[in-house]
């Protein structure tokens, strides 16, 4: 069949597909922004859990470090040795200390009223412990040549241990020959004399009022550096730990003789340089202060030329001194009385002006590669530790003694039921718990100095109270015992009295004061938090079990007229004896806690710690 040319063209057309129509640019521009919801809701998700990953290492890293830390401490408290004394001291800084010179605070993050806590630890331990110093500390017994020729470390069996928040000095001084020469170190004998005060964590100088000099030479060295100190979250703690010992002399060096045994522990090169300290307190001033060696709390050396007989010379009361106890001539026993000998009795002030003027200085970063320089780094314990702080308590029945009883001269003489000690209620503390903590008061965590916890104690708008707070440990919430108190502290410790529940009244007069106030300083005390610098501190010396006088037959002593000897030693006779106390006393436990900061920032304002460390018991 013969097609039209009409047919063929309209054959040809309809084999081609219709055209089909194109994406318009409003559904192109919708695919876009799913897309995009997409991909951001994938991104969100994706940085979450980023977040969240490293959240969750900067936890473990503090959670690590938080453990190495407690688990350093509670090692040292294992060793500790009663043949020593134990000292806390509780030091809380305005915030704002520094805004008027510099216009930062030392934490940032919180009000300008607020208080940062800057706590140290003081105790001696017993066990084998090496010098941490790289080369050259070397003991040699076999001959008078100390630590030429003999590569054997120095080490002891008996150590004193410093907790306490560093100094950092983050821009070092130039010197002309870091590596030959002496190198520069803080001149704390002279920053003292020159401002009356110490070196501290949060102390600002302006370039040119740090004091340096050279080491070990002590030359002065000029310098015209800053002290610029570091943000909480970027503060150190530190744990120095000093061998003790003597080496009987033997201090010879390159054929030379550097000195008697009131010199150096022994030198570790030919050049003379001491790897020791002749001791670890002295006086600097001559005035009776007592300090530290500066080659100690600057990190310089970590042996110190101090056994454990000269100790007490170095921190206790004498016997042969009466102004030490506050009566002279015959009527309460002269001189002739004493003994030239030291006592069990701590000197409190003194020893806790030394921690306070001595917070050691340490490095996350040496100054050189000097070996003196690299020591800097070893007294640091752990990095971005803010908030270092220290309670202790007593348990129930400290002092106790209810076998004791004395014949009685009328009602004002007569013991009824024993000593009565501490006696802890268990009944909740205005702030919650049982358990009363002893330290500078604050009202969150319910801590006060235990002087303020007696009856008597004066409230704070008397101008001379012990704590802000007043009396926090005699309100409790539920009841309690006699009045309602939570924690009493009698005799032979404190003079709190239960109504007739061990005493009729207090038969002791001034003696019962003396335990308490030989234990316990407090400076600013009754000051709010943030206001000033408050300083308080508990000293627990030599005698921590022997609060009664007794007969060579073991019966309590009993001066003429009933008064029964409470103390440590006799002082006169007749009826012009009393009894003189060196009793303190030492804590049943410590609570240590601190706020640790992740070095990269991402743990906003830290995370804090805490934990309780029993002390061991005397007949363990």
């Amino acid at each position: 069949m013969t097609r039209t040319p009409r047919q063929r063209t309209h054959s040809r057309f309809s084999s081609i597909a219709p055209l089909r129509a194109a994406f318009t640019l409003t559904e192109m521009l919708i695919a876009i922004a799913v897309l995009l919801v997409v991909i951001l809701a994938t991104s969100s998700i994706f940085s979450t859990a980023q977040r969240v990953s490293s959240l969750g290492e900067a936890n473990s890293d503090i959670l690590q470090q938080a453990n190495a830390i407690e688990r350093v401490i509670r090692n040292d408290f294992k060793r500790i040795t009663r043949d020593g004394f134990f000292a806390v001291q509780c030091v809380g800084v305005p915030n704002d200390i520094n805004k008027p010179q510099t216009g930062r605070l030392l934490d940032p993050t919180r009000d300008d009223d607020a208080e940062i806590r800057s706590d140290q630890l003081f105790f001696f331990t017993e066990g084998l412990a090496a010098s941490t110093r790289a080369l050259d500390s070397y003991a040699n017994a076999s001959s008078d040549q100390v630590g030429l020729d003999k590569p054997a470390p120095a080490q002891s069996y008996y150590s004193s241990v410093f907790y306490s928040p560093g100094v950092q000095v983050k821009i070092q001084p130039y010197q002309n020959d870091p590596v030959g020469g002496d190198i520069l170190d803080i001149d704390r004998e002279g920053l003292e004399n020159a401002d009356n005060e110490g070196l501290y964590p949060w102390s600002y100088y302006p370039a040119g009022d740090l004091p340096f000099q050279r080491w070990p030479s002590g030359a002065n060295a000029a310098s015209n550096v800053p002290l610029l100190p570091e943000s909480t979250e970027n503060w150190i703690l530190c744990r120095q730990s000093t061998l003790l010992g003597d080496d009987d002399g033997s201090r010879q060096t390159g054929g030379g003789d550097v000195g008697n045994t009131g010199d150096y522990f022994m030198s570790g090169d030919a050049g003379g340089d001491p790897n020791s300290a002749p001791s670890i307190f002295y006086d600097p001033f001559n005035d009776g202060s007592i300090r530290f060696r500066p080659d100690l709390i600057n990190s310089r050396v970590d042996i110190a030329a101090t056994e454990r007989d000269t100790l007490r010379q170095e921190v206790c009361y004498f016997w042969n001194d009466p102004s030490d106890w506050g009566f002279n001539g015959s009527n309460q026993g002269g001189e002739n009385d004493f003994f030239a000998s030291p006592t069990d009795l701590v000197k409190t002030n003194q020893v806790l002006d030394a921690m306070y003027n001595g917070y050691p200085r340490g490095e996350l970063r040496a100054p050189s590669m000097q070996r003196m320089d690299t020591m800097l780094t070893n007294a640091v314990l752990g990095p971005n530790v803010s908030d270092f702080r220290v309670e202790w308590t007593w348990a129930d029945g400290v002092g106790r003694d209810k076998d004791v009883s004395f014949p009685g001269n009328g009602s004002d003489q007569r013991l009824v039921g024993g000593l009565p000690g501490v006696v802890v209620e268990g009944t909740a503390l205005v702030n919650g718990g049982s358990t009363p903590w002893f330290g500078l008061s604050d009202e969150v965590i319910g801590s006060a100095p235990a002087s303020a916890f007696m009856d008597g104690s004066l409230p704070p708008d008397s101008g001379s109270g012990w704590s802000h707070i007043g009396d926090p440990g005699r309100r409790a919430t539920g009841g309690g015992g006699a009045g309602g108190d939570a924690v009493r502290i009698g005799p032979p410790v404190g003079t709190e009295l239960g109504s007739g529940t061990f005493f009729i009244s207090d038969p002791f007069g001034l003696q019962t004061d003396e335990t308490l106030a030989h234990i316990e300083f407090g400076e600013e005390t009754a000051n709010d938090p943030g206001s000033v610098i408050r300083r308080y501190g508990a000293v627990f010396g030599f005698n921590g079990d022997n609060a009664i006088l007794r007969t060579p037959s073991g019966e309590p002593y009993v001066f003429n007229g009933g008064v029964p000897g409470l103390g440590s030693r006799i002082v006169g006779s007749g009826n012009n004896g009393r009894g003189v106390s060196t009793y303190t006393p030492w804590p049943t436990a410590v609570r240590i806690s601190f706020r640790l900061h992740d070095s990269e920032a991402r743990l906003e304002g830290g995370r804090a710690f805490e934990f309780i460390i029993p002390l061991p018991r005397v007949d363990s």
